[in-house]
């Protein structure tokens, strides 16, 4: 296991370094319709105070073309201070992850930190199989 687990973790950064803007993207799309979401929302419960502040406005098709361009303005807004702000951190997050140095090692003999780090993941392993209640075979023996 220790042997493919240090084979495969390459492997398993690379994979993860692939689909990280792919992540970014998706998460992005659906911070985005979110937004939308909510704007839209929020500009259908407003629609009674445009139509107050603007009580000139009587025209049902320049109303509709109000709200539109507001929607407009809302959208750009929002990605202007959400959805782009979004990328940038999760580039700068990225920037971090990429640039961060590894730790060196704690003492004198020590392992290296992937072979601890594997090493724990081992001890978990073995835990996590110890507390897996197993069936009997005498409990589906039982009439």
């Amino acid at each position: 296991f220790y042997d493919q687990a240090k084979k495969d973790l390459p492997g398993y950064l690379q994979a993860v370094q692939s689909e990280r803007d792919k992540f970014t993207e998706n998460l992005q799309a659906r911070l985005e319709e979110r937004l939308k979401v909510h704007h839209q929302k929020l500009l259908e419960r407003h629609a009674k105070l445009l139509k107050e502040e603007f009580p000139a406005v009587e025209d049902e098709q320049l109303h509709a073309a109000m709200m539109a361009n507001l929607q407009v303005a809302v959208d750009k807004l929002a990605r202007k201070y959400y959805i782009d702000e979004f990328k940038m951190e999760m580039l700068a997050m990225y920037g971090t992850w990429d640039e961060f140095p590894p730790a060196a090692p704690s003492g004198e003999g020590d392992a290296p930190i992937e072979d601890q780090l594997i090493g724990t993941l081992l001890e978990l392993l073995k835990l996590k199989m110890a507390q897996t209640p197993t069936p009997s075979p005498l409990a589906s023996a039982a009439p």
